[in-house]
């Protein structure tokens, strides 16, 4: 066993034992739940134009567990769901697949020392080039069962007028089905540091901090990747809520010296912050950094009925580095199991090398009382180091409309898009379109009738799918 894989052992093990190991005295919940899917499917092989498209009878079942645990210093859950699928005319197909979150945030010492831990077994896409397996329900491959995972004890205590926040995670990425792909699915070790002293009251008219930031990513074949920040920043507040900002430091250039780190460039940034108390936040930096003019963005907006939120960031990383550095959400026992690289459920590429990442995201939801509306996109630009001239970018949007009909019936309407310009010289667009209709027959207990579509057209593959669901779902 390599050394990565017995790093990866240990950082499991740590995982496993952070999120189970709580106080006596602690409010649990342990909630069972099942899902049963009868489906017909009309392409299962994503066949083209003009190639015989091939019909199938699926049923799936999902059983999984919820435990959660909650107490003053400890808020923590285990997730697992299994998948389980049978296909009625090839049976060859028929398979078993496991998803797994966890997460925990533990106060060791109140006010001083802090434990969080995120893990999480998945499906990963593999390669962009080659169809997507939307719900891992079609016969095209391009997944890889994946476990990633990290934990992060941190340091945290005001003194006085003074903030200190220290931190240091350790996680891992362990691509389960390597030795079945065509690509190379390289095993990381992840490693990403923080240590910071700033102005604890964040309202004060100046505020500064000074900030030291580690990335480091070990393969066990690819080179690694090591990347490392320092900057100072002051704020002065000029009147209520509008505050100009300038930030300055040296960092790595990934594009000079991939594996080595140090601080060899310089960069800068300057811009303001407008904000209006907890519900509306608006900030905006541009500079220069190693690899030439860099913007910042962040704008949030909270009111009665629509919540906002615009982000965007430039920042040098890589594919595990993302991935065992995420913060996990617990599922929804009601949505079907997606194949989840970083970040978007919809495309991924699985890789170490490292690329400078451009990536903007938006995030719309207007909730009455009725009807709820959402709007997500992402348009993500990755521009590898070691490639020169070359990157993937993606442009992705989901629109989805949720309206209650009396106290039990839902209908959920949604659409979505994914254009994809691949570094090879390859370019698709997919399209997805869901109805669902849900009917509750109980407390515990939903039944559903679903209708699901997605086309991919464009240089690479051309294929569309139809399938319907009529669904069960259980709580205990």
């Amino acid at each position: 066993m390599n050394q990565n894989k017995k790093a990866n052992a240990a950082v499991v093990a740590v995982l496993a034992g952070a999120a189970v190991c709580a106080p006596a005295a602690a409010e649990t919940t342990f909630q069972p739940y099942f899902g049963l899917d009868l489906m017909w499917l009309d392409n299962l092989n994503l066949a083209g134009p003009g190639q015989t498209k091939q019909e199938e009878y699926i049923a799936q079942v999902a059983p999984g567990l919820r435990l959660t645990q909650k107490t003053q210093r400890l808020d923590a859950y285990l997730d697992y769901r299994l998948q389980g699928l049978f296909y009625e005319d090839e049976s060859d197909l028929n398979d078993v697949l496991h998803n797994a979150s966890l997460s925990a945030d533990l106060t060791a010492v109140e006010d001083w020392f802090f434990v969080g831990v995120d893990g999480s077994y998945f499906q990963s896409l593999v390669d962009p080039e080659r169809p997507a397996n939307t719900n891992n329900l079609f016969n095209v491959g391009n997944i890889s069962d994946t476990a990633a995972g990290r934990i992060t004890p941190e340091l945290r205590h005001r003194f006085g007028g003074v903030l200190l926040d220290a931190s240091y995670s350790l996680g891992i990425v362990d691509y389960r089905d390597d030795s079945e792909q065509s690509v190379l699915l390289d095993d990381s070790r992840n490693e990403d540091g923080v240590a910071q002293l700033s102005t604890a009251d964040q309202d004060a008219r100046v505020t500064w901090l000074a900030r030291y930031e580690y990335q480091h990513a070990e393969y066990d074949v690819s080179l690694p990747f090591e990347y490392e920040r320092a900057l100072a920043e002051i704020g002065v507040r000029i009147g209520a809520s509008l505050r100009l900002i300038g930030r300055g430091g040296e960092e790595s250039d990934p594009f000079d010296v991939p594996a080595n780190g140090g601080l060899e460039e310089s960069f800068w940034a300057a811009g303001f912050e407008w904000r209006r108390g907890e519900r509306f936040q608006l900030r905006v930096l541009g500079g220069e950094r190693f690899f030439g003019t860099s913007w910042e963005a962040l704008l949030r907006a909270n009111g009665r009925v629509l919540e906002a939120e615009l982000s965007y960031e430039e920042t040098p990383t890589t594919q595990t580095q993302r991935v065992a550095m995420r913060d996990v959400q617990a599922p929804d026992p009601a949505l079907p199991v997606e194949p989840v690289p970083p970040e978007a459920a919809l495309f991924g590429r699985a890789t170490s090398e490292i690329y400078l990442l451009k990536r903007a995201h938006v995030a719309l939801t207007a909730v009455g009382r009725l009807t709820r509306i959402g709007l997500d996109a992402t348009a993500e630009r990755r521009e590898y180091v070691q490639l020169v001239g070359i990157e993937d970018e993606f442009r992705s949007g989901r629109v989805f409309v949720n309206r209650r009909f009396g106290p039990r019936t839902t209908v959920e309407l949604s659409a979505g898009i994914v254009d994809a310009d691949l570094r090879d010289g390859g370019e698709y667009r997919d399209e997805f379109y869901d109805l669902t209709l849900s009917r509750e027959l109980g407390s515990r207990t939903t039944v559903s009738l679903a209708g699901h579509h997605l086309g991919r057209s464009g240089d690479l593959d051309e294929y569309d799918a139809n399938w319907v669901a009529v669904g069960l779902r259980m709580t205990f």
